[in-house]
């Protein structure tokens, strides 16, 4: 499955990466997030566990993120749920006051009983953010 989604925000590239570069401060500002954790700390980079609680569905995840501060951060699975995740957000000047936010995602839920139903719930929370 594939999103790819664009917002405009009112808030600097720097800004928007600080934020979504905050990983244990999802569980503060993100209702379906339930854990989050740094796992370890790279130049330009670090793996982090995120744990969803959503509708009654528990999963983990964990990526490897690149970090190009104030420009993207690219993200790959490292273990969770899926047999695929990659993608990255990108942060844009634009002219005038804010920025584009850009989240483009590609992953694949890895098959078992729960599979449809979790690819629908992790798109729709994806989505909605």
């Amino acid at each position: 499955m594939k999103i790819d989604r664009s917002e405009y925000v009112p808030y600097s590239p720097s800004q928007m990466f600080d934020l979504v570069n905050d990983i244990e401060a999802y569980p503060k500002f993100l209702e379906w997030c339930a854990t989050a954790k740094v796992e370890n700390r790279f130049d330009r980079g670090l793996e982090a566990t995120i744990g969803i609680g959503f509708k009654g569905v528990n999963k983990s995840f964990t990526t490897r993120n690149r970090l190009d501060r104030p420009h993207r951060i690219d993200m790959e699975l490292l273990d969770g749920p899926f047999s695929h995740l990659e993608g990255a957000w990108i942060f844009s000047g634009t002219t005038g006051v804010g920025s584009e936010v850009r989240l483009a995602l590609n992953f694949q839920v890895t098959r078992s009983p729960f599979s449809k139903v979790f690819a629908l719930l992790f798109e729709e929370l994806v989505r909605s953010q």
